[in-house]
């Protein structure tokens, strides 16, 4: 079961990864329409917060002792305090995801851009940094320590780079009195290569079927 929810949290990853590459990808704004493309921030936005929350289930309640290895289990080790908080975080910024890319759809005034899009964007983009340091040092941890199916170091890296990105996107989305955006190829640059490394971390990170006990 344990495993079987590892998988349903890596397809909601790479699915969400995938809309939001597809709305990003170049010229498919200006082909569909920016509505579509919009849309498909939206759709996977959704998908985002679905893993999220699958992930932070996976990883129990929160434990506040001083105990390096406080947690619940996951996939066969203990969760330590940095990846449940990497986990909570993370979807947080899902959350700012979610308004911000249904602001989107709906808001027209510039100061609507700024409160209800742009501001929780940037919310999500710093979220997801954070994260992804928590998850670089829990990373570090589980390695070290040589835990049983410690996470992988190219996961970590590939989500850590797409935060980054991501963040990038943030700042270059901002639209200023005019209306304009700021920088508008940062913007849909940072987030097409944000997505795909989020993809590509996500099905490397997927458990193989084979690795799924029988119910």
């Amino acid at each position: 079961m344990i495993r079987h929810s590892a998988r349903t949290e890596c397809w909601g990853f790479a699915i969400g990864s995938a809309l939001f590459a597809l709305g990003s990808a170049p010229g498919f704004a200006e082909w569909a329409g920016s509505t579509v493309a919009n849309s498909s921030f939206f759709v996977g936005s959704w998908f985002f917060t679905f893993a999220a929350f699958v992930q932070l289930q996976l990883c129990g309640p929160f434990r506040s002792k001083a105990d390096p290895i406080a947690g619940s289990q996951r996939v066969g080790r203990e969760v330590h305090r940095s990846e449940w908080l990497s986990a909570a975080v993370q979807f947080f910024g899902t959350i700012a995801f979610n308004i911000s890319t249904g602001a989107a759809l709906v808001v027209h005034s510039i100061a609507d851009i700024d409160h209800y899009s742009w501001r929780p964007d940037v919310y999500g983009s710093i979220a997801f940094l954070v994260s992804s340091a928590l998850a670089v040092y829990a990373t570090d941890l589980y390695r070290r320590r040589d835990e049983p199916d410690a996470p992988g170091w190219s996961a970590t890296v590939l989500n850590t780079i797409g935060s980054i990105a991501f963040g990038f996107s943030a700042v270059g989305a901002y639209v200023d009195a005019s209306g304009d955006v700021l920088k508008p190829l940062l913007s849909q640059g940072g987030t097409f290569v944000g997505a795909l490394c989020f993809l590509v971390a996500s099905l490397i990170s997927l458990p193989r079927r084979a690795d799924v006990p029988a119910a």
